[in-house]
């Protein structure tokens, strides 16, 4: 699937009952992520399907929860589909937080896991946001969101480096590929990031504050974007 944040206009939300308070999210915060804990929706739900289920929760926050808006920044969904609910605004998804990032993956999430489509929906949408440690509700608040199943499954995708090389490691062109180095701009596509990559793979890398990001996963740190780095030029070059 090839990912993309629907609008609450696509989605038919209404708008927020009061105006929302704009907060300043830096680059490289945390992504708070929860689980509904209502019904899980099927993985080959329709688009039209979706939205509704992302209408009905607005409509649980605004007139059950008596919130200003839907609680969420963005909402996942197990076909893959990423809504957009406050967007990187003011949120009301975990008090101690409700200034950063925040997503929620729709369905409950205590013994199952999240679709492969949603975890896939949420790597992407991290890197999107150009955000940083992916942290469960629990991490931040008394409560068992998002789900013991749910939980492990964003850890296990917090930690992912890749290992052995597979056939479908193709080029990467585009913008889908992002290289990120203290005091230096971010570097984007195949084109700008591959000076910098034949250094690093040449040199090592020994900085902290570094990062890699390709088709929905980042690696953070020395060690996994050198590792990353020497993979694809040696895959592609």
């Amino acid at each position: 699937m090839n990912h993309r944040i629907i609008s609450r206009a696509e989605a038919g939300l209404r708008p927020p009952r009061r105006p929302l308070t704009p907060v300043t999210w830096p680059a490289g915060g945390p992504l708070h992520v929860h689980h509904s804990a209502g019904p899980t929706p099927a993985v080959g739900a329709t688009l039209r399907q979706d939205a509704a289920t992302v209408r009905g929760i607005q409509v649980f926050h605004q007139y059950t929860r008596g919130w200003i808006d839907v609680g969420y920044g963005y909402l996942l969904l197990p076909s893959g589909r990423i809504f957009e609910g406050r967007g990187r605004h003011h949120g009301a998804h975990s008090p101690p937080v409700n200034d950063e990032a925040s997503a929620c993956i729709v369905g409950t999430y205590t013994d199952t896991p999240p679709s492969d489509q949603a975890l896939s929906a949420l790597a992407w949408l991290r890197d999107h946001l150009d955000a940083g440690a992916l942290r469960g509700h629990r991490d931040s608040y008394a409560t068992s969101c998002p789900g013991d199943a749910g939980y492990a499954a964003i850890k296990a995708l917090a930690d992912r480096v890749p290992s052995a090389p597979d056939p479908a490691w193709p080029p990467p062109h585009g913008g889908s590929l992002r290289l990120q180095l203290p005091g230096h701009p971010l570097f984007a596509g195949w084109g700008e990031c591959i000076g910098p990559m034949r250094n690093i793979a040449r040199n090592g890398l020994e900085v902290q504050a570094c990062a890699i990001s390709w088709r929905g996963h980042t690696w953070r740190g020395p060690k996994d974007v050198t590792n990353v780095t020497r993979r694809l030029l040696a895959d592609h070059t």
